[in-house]
């Protein structure tokens, strides 16, 4: 994605911006799958680092294409790619709570994912490091075998705790936006997003007409923002609303 973007810069044809953009997406997919099979913290949390990381740039090139274009469709890709990063890290939350919560209860659900976790990190590994053919469909039908198991066993976890399944098939779009402003009676939505160089405000008016405004970081606006987050720190994601 970065080495198209720069492409861009050197000869400025569309397709390397759009083609960059559709990198990030499958950077995006990859690191779900990342995120299913992490067992270390600090692995998790670099994951997460990077995450965001990844996901500003994602926000400059939807953003840099809207400029080249003025097509609508790229401003709300912004907002929908910024969304989708917040979903993530609140999924990833959810499940840390209840899973420290499900220990202590002796909940046997997590313990095995765990275990299936490792399992399936091991022949991953052992597949992608496997020269002799033999080998790696060996390692290929474990690591299946044990993904199918994994499969199954979250859906028993999700049954469980509805509040992983919500927002796990959480997949933010303009008409399921329009439906939530139109059931809480609200005339106006407006969500953030705060990056190391640049925060990206977006507005949002019934009919789902997105307006963005990007403000170049300040050491004022990061210790406004620092703020912020401490005041709110306990409470969970959700959108602002302005009647």
């Amino acid at each position: 994605a970065d080495a198209l973007r720069a492409l861009f810069e050197r000869e400025p044809r569309l397709e390397y911006l759009e083609a960059s953009l559709a990198s990030h997406d499958l950077a995006y997919q990859a690191e779900n799958l990342l995120r299913q099979v992490l067992e270390n913290e600090s692995a998790k949390l670099s994951l997460q680092a990077y995450r965001r990381s990844r996901t500003e740039n994602a926000l400059e090139v939807a953003y840099q294409l809207y400029q080249q274009t003025g097509e609508k469709t790229y401003l709300e890709r912004t907002f929908l790619i910024a969304e989708r990063s917040k979903a993530s890290l609140l999924l990833d939350n959810i499940r840390e709570n209840l899973a420290k919560a499900a220990f202590q209860q002796e909940d046997s659900l997590f313990v095995r994912e765990r275990a299936l976790l490792r399992y399936y990190s091991f022949y991953e590994k052992e597949y992608q490091l496997a020269t002799e053919e033999e080998a790696k469909k060996r390692f290929l039908f474990e690591k299946n075998t044990v993904g199918d198991q994994l499969e199954d066993l979250r859906e028993e976890i999700q049954e469980k705790y509805p509040s992983i399944r919500a927002v796990a098939q959480q997949e933010i779009s303009f008409d399921q936006v329009q439906q939530w402003m139109d059931a809480s009676n609200s005339d106006q939505l407006v969500e953030y997003f705060v990056g190391e160089e640049r925060i990206y405000i977006f507005s949002i008016k019934k009919g789902a007409v997105v307006d963005l405004r990007v403000l170049e970081q300040t050491v004022e606006l990061q210790a406004m923002a620092q703020t912020l987050s401490l005041i709110h720190i306990s409470e969970p994601t959700r959108p602002r609303l302005i009647s």
